[in-house]
């Protein structure tokens, strides 16, 4: 139950939850009988370059999704067990969950000093 795969699933949520969190813009897209401009954060990009943040933003919200269905699932699993074991053990998948978004949250600071 408590495997490498949900291990993994708490990495990779706390991972796409800090992306979403932090590297979200506002998306704007205005359309003239001319043209068609595309805005992120108010800054005028390219066709492409807004369908690739819209790519990588969904990419980010599926798979956020995906492991928090399965995190979901585990932590059912693991109540259940403990209610039919009459067991008074804390569930501790969301300690698990904030290590890891903190550690997400560290690794993105310390590559923000050295980019600067």
């Amino acid at each position: 139950m408590l495997t490498e795969a949900l291990d993994r699933a708490i990495m990779m949520r706390a991972a796409d939850v800090w992306v979403i969190n932090n590297r979200g813009k506002a998306a704007k897209i205005t359309a003239s009988s001319d043209a068609t401009t595309y805005y992120l954060d108010d800054v005028v990009v390219t066709e492409k370059q807004y369908a690739e943040y819209e790519r990588m933003m969904h990419t980010h919200i599926k798979r956020e999704a995906k492991c928090a269905r399965l995190i979901r699932n585990r932590q059912f699993q693991l109540t259940r067990l403990f209610h039919h074991y009459k067991q008074e053990t804390k569930n501790p998948i969301p300690d698990w969950e904030k290590e890891a978004y903190e550690h997400q949250e560290a690794i993105h600071k310390r590559q923000d000093r050295h980019s600067q």
